[in-house]
């Protein structure tokens, strides 16, 4: 169903749902440490 102004409000536009925001996995700390060497290795040059 397309958007229509007359059925929704503008205010709803930012509504997600929960269910609809997938599930973090990996954790961005624990993402940082799994690629530090690499970071580091660059930041040597």
């Amino acid at each position: 169903m397309p958007y229509s102004d007359e059925e929704n409000s503008k205010l709803m536009l930012a509504n997600i749902a929960s269910i609809e925001i997938p599930p973090i996995i990996v954790r961005i700390s624990n993402g940082y440490k799994s690629k530090k060497p690499a970071i580091s290795s660059v930041m040597a040059l």
